[in-house]
Protein backbone atom coordinates (compact mmCIF):
# COMPACT_ATOMS: atom_id res chain seq x y z
CA UNK A 1 0.00 0.00 0.00
CA UNK A 2 2.85 2.41 0.81
CA UNK A 3 4.74 1.10 -2.42
CA UNK A 4 1.15 2.03 -4.51
CA UNK A 5 0.57 5.68 -2.72
CA UNK A 6 4.49 6.58 -2.97
CA UNK A 7 4.35 5.93 -6.62
CA UNK A 8 1.17 7.46 -7.50
CA UNK A 9 2.48 11.10 -5.87
CA UNK A 10 5.18 10.69 -7.08
CA UNK A 11 3.89 10.28 -10.94
CA UNK A 12 1.18 13.21 -10.35
CA UNK A 13 3.44 16.02 -8.89
CA UNK A 14 5.79 15.27 -11.21
CA UNK A 15 3.35 15.28 -14.09
CA UNK A 16 1.00 18.22 -12.85
CA UNK A 17 4.29 20.34 -12.67
CA UNK A 18 5.05 19.55 -16.70
CA UNK A 19 1.61 20.59 -17.05
CA UNK A 20 1.63 23.25 -15.08
CA UNK A 21 4.81 24.71 -16.89
CA UNK A 22 3.18 27.36 -18.96
CA UNK A 23 0.86 29.66 -16.09
CA UNK A 24 -2.50 30.83 -17.73
CA UNK A 25 -2.50 34.18 -18.83
CA UNK A 26 -4.66 35.39 -16.55
CA UNK A 27 -4.20 33.73 -13.01
CA UNK A 28 -7.60 34.92 -11.48
CA UNK A 29 -9.58 33.43 -14.33
CA UNK A 30 -10.47 29.95 -13.21
CA UNK A 31 -9.59 27.33 -15.57
CA UNK A 32 -12.26 25.02 -17.29
CA UNK A 33 -13.16 22.27 -15.06
CA UNK A 34 -13.77 18.32 -16.46
CA UNK A 35 -15.11 15.46 -14.44
CA UNK A 36 -13.77 12.33 -15.41
CA UNK A 37 -14.52 8.90 -14.61
CA UNK A 38 -11.32 6.23 -13.86
CA UNK A 39 -11.32 2.75 -14.01
CA UNK A 40 -8.56 1.46 -11.40
CA UNK A 41 -7.62 -1.51 -9.48
CA UNK A 42 -10.46 -2.63 -7.00
CA UNK A 43 -8.43 -3.59 -4.06
CA UNK A 44 -6.61 -0.22 -4.57
CA UNK A 45 -9.77 2.04 -5.16
CA UNK A 46 -9.59 3.42 -1.88
CA UNK A 47 -6.00 4.42 -1.73
CA UNK A 48 -5.93 5.71 -5.04
CA UNK A 49 -8.60 8.18 -4.40
CA UNK A 50 -7.33 9.76 -0.97
CA UNK A 51 -3.36 9.95 -2.62
CA UNK A 52 -5.30 11.76 -5.54
CA UNK A 53 -7.13 14.07 -3.03
CA UNK A 54 -4.44 14.62 -1.67
CA UNK A 55 -1.88 14.93 -4.29
CA UNK A 56 -5.03 17.65 -6.29
CA UNK A 57 -5.83 19.81 -3.15
CA UNK A 58 -2.09 20.48 -2.14
CA UNK A 59 -1.42 21.35 -6.51
CA UNK A 60 -4.55 23.28 -6.37
CA UNK A 61 -2.29 27.12 -6.14
CA UNK A 62 0.01 25.59 -9.23
CA UNK A 63 -3.43 25.37 -11.68
CA UNK A 64 -4.69 29.13 -10.72
CA UNK A 65 -7.61 27.79 -9.16
CA UNK A 66 -9.31 30.31 -6.71
CA UNK A 67 -9.37 28.15 -3.79
CA UNK A 68 -7.89 24.50 -3.44
CA UNK A 69 -10.85 23.04 -2.63
CA UNK A 70 -12.34 23.41 -6.26
CA UNK A 71 -11.15 20.39 -7.41
CA UNK A 72 -12.39 16.94 -5.80
CA UNK A 73 -12.35 13.08 -5.88
CA UNK A 74 -14.85 10.55 -5.31
CA UNK A 75 -15.43 6.92 -5.37
CA UNK A 76 -18.56 6.27 -6.67
CA UNK A 77 -18.36 2.31 -6.50
CA UNK A 78 -15.17 -0.21 -6.07
CA UNK A 79 -12.75 0.07 -8.99
CA UNK A 80 -13.45 3.24 -10.00
CA UNK A 81 -12.11 7.29 -8.86
CA UNK A 82 -14.55 10.34 -10.74
CA UNK A 83 -12.20 13.44 -10.90
CA UNK A 84 -13.20 16.80 -10.95
CA UNK A 85 -10.47 19.02 -12.18
CA UNK A 86 -9.24 21.43 -14.68
CA UNK A 87 -9.51 19.71 -18.22
CA UNK A 88 -6.15 20.98 -18.72
CA UNK A 89 -4.98 18.52 -15.91
CA UNK A 90 -6.91 15.82 -17.26
CA UNK A 91 -4.38 13.70 -19.38
CA UNK A 92 -1.78 14.05 -16.66
CA UNK A 93 -3.89 12.47 -14.05
CA UNK A 94 -4.91 9.82 -16.78
CA UNK A 95 -1.67 8.99 -17.48
CA UNK A 96 -0.50 8.95 -13.76
CA UNK A 97 -3.03 6.52 -13.18
CA UNK A 98 -2.67 4.24 -15.93
CA UNK A 99 1.03 3.53 -15.00
CA UNK A 100 0.20 3.37 -11.57
CA UNK A 101 -2.52 0.31 -13.27
CA UNK A 102 0.51 -1.21 -14.95
CA UNK A 103 2.67 -1.16 -11.76
CA UNK A 104 -0.43 -2.77 -9.71
CA UNK A 105 -0.88 -5.62 -12.05
CA UNK A 106 3.02 -6.35 -12.24
CA UNK A 107 3.39 -8.28 -8.96
CA UNK A 108 6.58 -7.32 -7.26
CA UNK A 109 9.77 -9.38 -7.37
CA UNK A 110 10.28 -11.19 -3.81
CA UNK A 111 13.72 -10.08 -1.86
CA UNK A 112 16.84 -11.28 -3.14
CA UNK A 113 18.26 -13.91 -0.39
CA UNK A 114 20.76 -12.65 2.07
CA UNK A 115 24.62 -13.33 0.53
CA UNK A 116 26.28 -14.77 3.13
CA UNK A 117 29.09 -12.58 3.82
CA UNK A 118 32.02 -15.00 5.31
CA UNK A 119 31.89 -18.63 6.82
CA UNK A 120 32.83 -19.17 10.48
CA UNK A 121 34.55 -22.06 10.75
CA UNK A 122 35.71 -24.15 14.02
CA UNK A 123 38.21 -26.64 14.60
CA UNK A 124 38.87 -29.23 17.02
CA UNK A 125 42.28 -31.01 17.44
CA UNK A 126 41.03 -34.14 19.67
CA UNK A 127 43.27 -37.29 20.64
CA UNK A 128 41.38 -40.62 21.02
CA UNK A 129 42.83 -42.52 24.64
CA UNK A 130 42.60 -46.16 24.51
CA UNK A 131 40.37 -47.26 27.76
CA UNK A 132 37.11 -46.93 28.51
CA UNK A 133 36.56 -43.38 30.07
CA UNK A 134 34.39 -39.91 29.87
CA UNK A 135 35.12 -37.53 27.60
CA UNK A 136 36.42 -33.91 27.73
CA UNK A 137 33.19 -32.11 28.67
CA UNK A 138 33.73 -29.26 26.45
CA UNK A 139 33.73 -32.02 23.42
CA UNK A 140 29.93 -32.00 24.28
CA UNK A 141 28.08 -30.93 20.84
CA UNK A 142 30.82 -33.27 18.95
CA UNK A 143 29.01 -36.31 20.74
CA UNK A 144 27.58 -37.68 17.43
CA UNK A 145 30.75 -37.27 15.59
CA UNK A 146 32.69 -39.26 18.38
CA UNK A 147 30.35 -42.21 19.07
CA UNK A 148 30.39 -42.91 15.31
CA UNK A 149 34.47 -43.09 16.39
CA UNK A 150 33.76 -45.20 19.20
CA UNK A 151 32.18 -47.57 16.92
CA UNK A 152 35.48 -48.18 14.99
CA UNK A 153 38.43 -48.08 17.99
CA UNK A 154 36.36 -49.67 20.64
CA UNK A 155 36.56 -48.99 24.45
CA UNK A 156 38.09 -45.53 24.46
CA UNK A 157 37.48 -41.84 25.45
CA UNK A 158 38.51 -38.63 23.48
CA UNK A 159 40.79 -35.65 25.37
CA UNK A 160 40.60 -31.96 23.59
CA UNK A 161 44.09 -30.75 22.39
CA UNK A 162 43.19 -27.29 21.32
CA UNK A 163 39.92 -25.87 19.55
CA UNK A 164 40.08 -22.64 17.39
CA UNK A 165 37.38 -20.41 15.85
CA UNK A 166 37.80 -17.57 12.50
CA UNK A 167 35.69 -16.59 9.76
CA UNK A 168 36.68 -16.90 6.60
CA UNK A 169 35.55 -15.92 3.41
CA UNK A 170 36.12 -16.71 -0.44
CA UNK A 171 38.81 -13.49 -1.63
CA UNK A 172 40.78 -13.86 1.94
CA UNK A 173 40.68 -17.05 3.42
CA UNK A 174 41.70 -16.81 7.14
CA UNK A 175 44.57 -17.92 8.77
CA UNK A 176 45.52 -18.18 13.12
CA UNK A 177 48.30 -19.11 15.19
CA UNK A 178 47.71 -20.40 18.61
CA UNK A 179 49.19 -20.47 21.94
CA UNK A 180 51.13 -23.85 21.11
CA UNK A 181 52.32 -22.62 17.98
CA UNK A 182 49.63 -24.70 16.01
CA UNK A 183 49.28 -22.85 12.59
CA UNK A 184 45.62 -22.72 10.51
CA UNK A 185 45.56 -21.26 6.96
CA UNK A 186 41.83 -22.05 6.10
CA UNK A 187 40.30 -20.93 2.35
CA UNK A 188 37.24 -21.45 1.11
CA UNK A 189 35.71 -22.02 -2.49
CA UNK A 190 31.86 -22.17 -2.45
CA UNK A 191 30.33 -24.50 -4.29
CA UNK A 192 27.29 -25.88 -5.14
CA UNK A 193 24.75 -27.77 -3.01
CA UNK A 194 24.92 -26.33 0.34
CA UNK A 195 28.92 -27.42 0.10
CA UNK A 196 31.98 -25.40 0.31
CA UNK A 197 34.94 -26.25 -0.74
CA UNK A 198 37.82 -25.89 2.00
CA UNK A 199 41.43 -26.31 2.01
CA UNK A 200 43.64 -25.94 5.01
CA UNK A 201 47.19 -25.84 5.69
CA UNK A 202 48.06 -27.06 9.36
CA UNK A 203 51.42 -27.04 11.11
CA UNK A 204 52.69 -27.86 14.41
CA UNK A 205 56.12 -28.15 14.62
CA UNK A 206 56.40 -29.91 17.64
CA UNK A 207 55.31 -32.81 16.24
CA UNK A 208 52.86 -33.34 19.34
CA UNK A 209 49.40 -33.51 17.16
CA UNK A 210 49.77 -33.47 13.67
CA UNK A 211 52.86 -32.45 12.20
CA UNK A 212 52.08 -30.88 8.67
CA UNK A 213 48.83 -31.63 7.01
CA UNK A 214 47.62 -30.22 3.69
CA UNK A 215 43.95 -30.99 2.67
CA UNK A 216 40.70 -30.23 0.58
CA UNK A 217 37.53 -31.55 1.36
CA UNK A 218 33.88 -30.34 0.94
CA UNK A 219 32.69 -29.36 4.44
CA UNK A 220 28.79 -29.22 4.02
CA UNK A 221 26.87 -26.23 5.96
CA UNK A 222 26.49 -26.76 9.62
CA UNK A 223 28.03 -30.43 9.63
CA UNK A 224 30.71 -31.81 11.70
CA UNK A 225 33.27 -33.10 9.61
CA UNK A 226 36.44 -35.36 10.41
CA UNK A 227 39.06 -33.56 8.42
CA UNK A 228 42.04 -35.52 9.33
CA UNK A 229 43.48 -38.18 11.77
CA UNK A 230 46.57 -39.81 12.30
CA UNK A 231 48.44 -42.22 14.47
CA UNK A 232 49.03 -40.37 18.02
CA UNK A 233 52.71 -38.87 17.80
CA UNK A 234 55.07 -40.31 21.32
CA UNK A 235 54.70 -36.47 22.33
CA UNK A 236 50.88 -36.58 22.49
CA UNK A 237 48.87 -36.79 26.00
CA UNK A 238 48.80 -40.30 27.69
CA UNK A 239 51.57 -41.54 24.57
CA UNK A 240 51.26 -44.91 25.66
CA UNK A 241 47.53 -45.16 25.47
CA UNK A 242 46.83 -43.00 22.87
CA UNK A 243 45.39 -44.44 19.87
CA UNK A 244 44.48 -40.72 16.99
CA UNK A 245 45.07 -37.56 16.74
CA UNK A 246 41.94 -35.92 14.77
CA UNK A 247 41.00 -33.08 13.48
CA UNK A 248 37.21 -31.75 12.95
CA UNK A 249 35.58 -28.87 11.55
CA UNK A 250 32.25 -27.33 11.53
CA UNK A 251 31.58 -24.85 8.91
CA UNK A 252 28.50 -22.03 9.67
CA UNK A 253 27.27 -19.73 7.41
CA UNK A 254 27.16 -16.03 8.33
CA UNK A 255 24.41 -13.62 7.06
CA UNK A 256 25.25 -10.29 5.51
CA UNK A 257 25.28 -7.29 8.29
CA UNK A 258 22.06 -5.19 6.71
Amino acid sequence: MIHIRTLLGLALLTLLLAACGKPFADRDAPPAFELKLYHVPVAQSQAIATQLTKVLVDSGYLVGTQSKTTMNVSQPFPGAVLVLAPARLQPSIGSAIQALNAAAATPLAPPPAPAASGVRIRAWVVQAIQGAGADDAVLGELAPTLKTLRQSLGASHFVLNEQVALVVDAEDGGAITTSQDHSYRFELSPAAAGADELRLDYRDPSGATIRNLRATVKVPANHYVVLAQAPAPAAAKGAAEALLTLLIVHAEHLPTTP
